[in-house]
């Protein structure tokens, strides 16, 4: 099964984005530059993976998109493809296991009862120039696999995060809408009530 999701910020939270922009400078930004992503802060909300039995999981190292992949030369749109740091992969996984253990999991090694792995399967930052502003937006799949006593499943969660901006985006001001966006596909995985099922057994 496939989750999906799409967001847009608040009128206020627009605004802000607009003006943090505004100061972030006033040349066009370039193909690779990177945004700092800081780490995801899972909430305490109660959810279908924290109402599921405790479980020990090993969370194995996600797989990254294939080199090439997501991030190409500015088109005749002017579209530029921003990298993000941590990498996909790292981010991804970091979120994963973060959700895990707000809901009370325990994170294991080799031999958990429990396994989650996880691809990325597309990431996106990008700015497009119109006439009038620049559209910014993170595009996110990940596929996430989770195994238990012989039984697997596998759902992918899928998010779009859109904002405009009224100057050129730095990569700094991008970061708030990439761990959004992020934040919004791993919520998704911690209320997947079939995969929380497989993983409290």
């Amino acid at each position: 099964g496939t989750a999906s999701s799409s967001s847009t910020m608040s009128v206020a939270r627009s605004t802000a984005l607009a003006a943090a922009l505004r100061l972030a400078g006033c040349a066009a930004p370039r193909n690779g530059q990177i945004v700092r992503v800081a780490p995801y802060q899972p909430g305490s909300v109660a959810s279908p993976l924290s109402r599921v039995a405790r479980a020990i999981v090993q969370v194995q190292p996600f797989g990254d998109l294939p080199a090439g992949t997501g991030g190409g030369l500015a088109d005749a749109r002017q579209v530029v493809h921003f990298a993000v740091a941590p990498p996909p992969a790292r981010l991804l996984h970091a979120a994963v296991s973060a959700e895990l253990q707000a809901a009370g999991h325990q994170i294991g090694g080799a031999g958990a009862p429990v396994v989650v792995r996880g691809a990325v399967q597309r990431f996106d930052v990008t700015a497009s120039q119109t006439a009038l502003y620049w559209a910014v937006e993170a595009q996110i799949a990940v596929a996430v696999t989770a195994a238990r006593n012989g039984r697997t499943l596998s759902h992918s969660y899928v998010s779009r995060c859109q904002d405009v901006a009224y100057a050129a985006p730095a990569p700094d001001a991008m970061a708030p809408l990439v761990a959004r966006c992020v934040g919004d596909a791993v919520r998704q995985f911690r209320d997947d009530q079939a995969m929380a099922a497989l993983i409290g057994g």
